[in-house]
C-alpha cells in the first residue's frame, strides 16, 4: 500500500514504503530511482572528513571477484581504513547461536534484510517479539570498529551496500552514517572512465571471515551458523524473495495465533529472491547474469577464506579452534542488541479498513458482482481484489487500474461502438446503396456513349480510310503529273533550242532571199538588154536581107526567150518579193515565238517546282495520315477496353449493390 495510484501516475507513500526496491525493478521506463548518500558520501571526501568503510559480502559478485581492488580505490578517494561485513557476520551468527542457546525461544526470525524488518513493524507487528534481538553483520561490524579499533573513532562510517533499505536500518539502530549503494558507485566509475584493475589489491583491516562470507546467498546465515551448531540445519527455515515472503509471515502469524506447533525455530529470510548479491542497489547488468556464475563468485571467496585458515599448518580442528578464537575475540555479549518499533499504527492511521458494506460497494463500482468477477489476477499489484478494494477506499487506487474493471468498460465501449458502428454502417450502406444506383445509371450511360463513340470512331475511321485513299491516289496523280511535268520541261528546252536553230535558219533564208531579189533584177536586166540585143539584131538582118533572114529568125528567137524571160524574171521578182515578205513576217514571229518559248519555260520550271512541293505536302499528308490511321487503331482499342470496363463496372456495381443489401445489420 505505500503505492498511490489514485493519481495520473504512481506516487510513494514514505512512511508506508519498506525500501524493498521491487517497484524500481518492476519500472522498465526508468521512472523511478533509489536514494544513497553517494553525493553527500563523495563531498565529505573531498573536505577531509574522516570516513571508513565496510563492504558487505555482495561487492565480490558487483565488481566481478575485484573487492580488494574496490578496497585500493576506496583508500585513494580519501576513505582511512575498510573493512569486512562477511566477518559482521560471522559475528552475527554467533550472537544469533548464543541467543538460541541461552533463550531457547520458539521463534527467531533473522533480521539482517532491512526491508523484511520494515515490513514485519509496518503489517505484521505480531512477529516483532520473534524477530531476533541481535543487530545485522554491518551493525556487528560498526560495533567491532568501536570497541576494537579506537584510531578510527573519530571517523564516520560508509556502508558499500547493495541495498537502499540500509539507510533505515542507520536510521533505527544509529550505526552507521552513509549508505552508498554499489550502483552508485559502477555508475560513477563508468561515467569517469576509473577501471577498477588499475588499483593496488589493499587487503581489509580486521581478520578474514570463513563461511561468512556467503551471507550474500540465500541461505548464507543458515550455513555460517552451521560451523557452529552443526544441527541447527534440522530447525531452519530458509526462504526468500516477494511475494513469497509477505505470505509466509501471513502465514506463520496465523500459525503463531492459533497456537500451532511451529517446526522451525529459525527463519533465515531474505527479501530477494537472488539473496543480496542482486539487491537493488547493486548495478542492473549483475541481476542478469545466470545464477550459478552470480553465487560462483561468492563460493570461490569463501572457499578461498576457508583455504586461508588452514594454511597455517593447522589441523582442521586446530584452524576451526583459531576461527572461533578470533570470532570470540571480536564478540561480547550483549553489545550489539537490537530493538525494533511497532509501525503498525502509521498503517492503520492512513489504511482505513472498510465494512463488508462498503466493499461490497466497491465492488459493484468496478463490476465484481459475480464469483467469477473475483480474479485476484494481481494486475493491480494488491495480489487479491480485497486489497485492491481496500487501496481504493483509502484513496490509494482507482477503479480504472482494476484490469477486470477496464475489461467490463471495454466490453461495454465496445458494444456501444459496435450498435453506434452498426447504425453507421448502416446510414453508409444506404448512402451507398443510392450512390452505387446513380453510379449504375451513370455507367449505363457511359456504356451508351461508348457505344456511340464507337460508331462514330468507326464512321471516323472509314472516312480517314477513304481519304488516305484518295489522297494516295492524288499522291500517284501528282507524281505522274510531276513527272509530265519533267519530261515537259525537258521538251520545252529542247523546243526552245530547236527554235533558236530555225531562227538562225529563218535569218540565214532571210539573207538568201535578199540575193534571190537581186539576182531577179540582174535577170531582169539582162533579158532588158538581151531584148534590146534582138531588137537591134532584127533590124541589122532586116538591112541585111535576105541572107540576114536566119539571123531575123534567130533574132526573133531571141527576143522571144528575152521577153519570156522578162516576163519570167518579173514573175520570179513577185514571187521572190512575196516570199521574202513571209520571210521577214516568219522571222519576226520567230522572234516572238522564242521570247514566248523563254516564258513557257520558265512558266515550266515554276510548274516543276510548285509539283515538287506539291508532292512533298502530300507525301507529308500522307504520313500524318498514317499516324491518324494508326491513333485511330489506338483509339479504337481504347475504345474497346473502355467498354469492356464498362461492362465490368456495371457488372460488379450490380455485385456490390447485391452485397450491400445483403450487408446491411441487424
Amino acid at each position: 500500500f505505500c503505492n498511490n495510484g489514485a493519481g495520473d501516475y504512481v506516487d510513494v507513500d514514505h512512511t508506508l514504503c519498506i525500501g524493498c526496491g521491487a517497484c524500481i525493478a518492476a519500472c522498465t521506463h526508468g521512472a523511478r530511482h533509489g536514494l544513497d548518500d553517494f553525493s553527500s558520501f563523495m563531498d565529505d571526501l573531498r573536505t577531509g572528513k574522516n570516513i571508513v568503510a565496510i563492504v558487505a559480502p555482495a561487492a565480490t559478485v558487483q565488481f566481478q571477484g575485484m573487492e580488494l581492488e574496490l578496497n585500493g580505490w576506496l583508500k585513494s578517494i580519501g576513505v582511512r581504513a575498510v573493512f569486512d561485513v562477511s566477518f559482521g557476520a560471522e559475528l552475527t551468527s554467533k550472537s544469533y547461536c548464543e541467543y538460541i542457546k541461552e533463550k531457547k525461544p520458539p521463534l527467531v526470525i533473522s533480521q539482517p534484510c532491512p526491508a523484511l524488518v520494515s515490513y514485519i513493524e509496518l503489517y505484521q507487528s505480531d512477529l516483532l517479539p520473534y524477530l531476533a534481538p541481535v543487530d545485522s553483520p554491518m551493525g556487528h561490524t560498526v560495533q567491532m570498529i568501536r570497541d576494537f579499533y579506537p584510531q578510527y573513532n573519530d571517523c564516520a562510517v560508509a556502508a558499500i551496500s547493495p541495498c537502499y533499505a540500509k539507510r533505515r536500518e542507520f536510521d533505527g539502530n544509529g550505526r552507521g552514517d552513509y549508505n552508498v549503494t554499489m550502483r552508485s558507485i559502477h555508475a560513477w566509475m563508468e561515467g569517469n572512465g576509473v577501471r577498477l584493475p588499475s588499483f593496488p589489491k589493499v587487503p581489509y583491516e580486521n581478520p578474514p571471515a570463513e563461511r561468512g562470507a556467503l551471507y550474500s546467498l540465500p541461505g548464507g546465515l543458515l550455513r555460517t551458523a552451521e560451523r557452529i551448531e552443526p544441527g541447527i540445519r534440522r530447525i531452519t527455515r530458509k526462504i526468500e524473495g516477494q511475494p513469497e515472503m509477505a505470505e509466509y509471515f501471513q502465514g506463520l502469524a496465523r500459525e503463531i495465533s492459533e497456537k500451532a506447533e511451529l517446526p522451525y525455530v529459525l527463519v533465515d529470510c531474505l527479501s530477494c529472491n537472488k539473496g543480496c548479491n542482486c539487491g537493488p542497489g547493486t548495478e542492473p547488468g549483475r541481476t542478469g547474469l545466470p545464477l550459478d556464475r552470480v553465487e560462483n563468485f561468492v563460493e570461490k571467496r569463501s572457499a578461498a577464506n576457508v583455504k586461508y585458515w588452514r594454511a597455517k599448518g593447522w589441523s582442521e580442528k586446530s584452524a576451526q579452534k583459531k576461527l572461533e578464537n578470533t570470532i570470540s575475540h571480536f564478540w561480547k555479549k550483549d553489545a550489539c542488541t537490537r530493538r525494533y518499533t511497532d509501525r503498525s499504527q502509521e498503517v492503520r492511521g492512513r489504511l482505513r479498513i472498510p465494512s463488508a458494506e462498503q466493499l461490497n460497494e466497491i465492488y459493484a463500482g468496478m463490476g465484481k458482482i459475480k464469483p467469477e468477477d473475483f480474479l485476484d489476477c494481481d494486475s493491480c499489484g494488491y495480489g487479491t481484489c480485497r486489497n485492491m478494494a481496500v487501496a481504493v477506499f483509502n484513496g490509494k487506487n482507482k477503479k480504472e487500474n482494476c484490469y477486470h474493471y477496464m475489461l467490463r468498460q471495454i466490453q461495454i465501449i465496445h458494444e456501444n461502438s459496435r450498435k453506434e458502428i452498426r447504425s453507421q454502417v448502416n446510414k453508409v450502406t444506404e448512402a451507398g446503396l443510392s450512390n452505387l444506383e446513380v453510379t449504375q445509371n451513370s455507367v449505363d450511360e457511359l456504356v451508351r456513349i461508348t457505344d456511340e463513340m464507337t460508331d462514330i470512331v468507326s464512321s471516323s475511321s472509314s472516312a480517314v480510310e477513304e481519304m488516305v485513299s484518295s489522297i494516295h491516289s492524288i499522291e500517284d496523280t501528282i507524281n505522274k503529273s510531276f513527272d509530265t511535268t519533267g519530261r515537259l520541261d525537258g521538251a520545252t528546252s529542247a523546243g526552245q533550242t530547236d527554235l533558236d536553230e530555225v531562227g538562225r535558219l529563218v535569218g540565214l533564208v532571210e539573207q538568201s532571199s535578199g540575193g534571190l531579189a537581186e539576182m531577179s533584177r540582174v535577170i531582169q536586166s539582162i533579158s532588158a538588154q538581151t531584148n534590146l540585143l534582138a531588137m537591134n539584131a532584127a533590124i541589122e538582118a532586116a538591112h541585111a536581107g535576105e541572107s540576114g533572114k536566119g539571123f531575123s529568125v534567130v533574132a526573133a528567137e531571141i527576143r522571144k526567150l528575152a521577153e519570156n524571160s522578162g516576163r519570167e524574171a518579173k514573175k520570179i521578182a513577185g514571187v521572190v518579193k512575196d516570199m521574202k515578205s513571209v520571210i521577214d513576217s516568219a522571222f519576226e514571229k520567230t522572234v516572238s515565238t522564242r521570247t514566248e518559248f523563254e516564258n513557257i519555260v520558265r512558266l515550266s520550271a515554276e510548274v516543276k517546282d510548285m509539283g515538287l512541293q506539291i508532292k512533298t505536302s502530300v507525301s507529308e499528308q500522307t504520313a500524318g495520315n498514317r499516324m491518324i490511321l494508326d491513333a485511330i487503331v489506338k483509339l479504337k482499342d481504347c475504345e474497346a477496353k473502355v467498354k469492356q470496363a464498362s461492362v465490368r463496372v456495371h457488372e460488379a456495381t450490380a455485385q456490390v449493390q447485391g452485397v450491400i443489401r445483403d450487408f446491411v445489420l441487424d
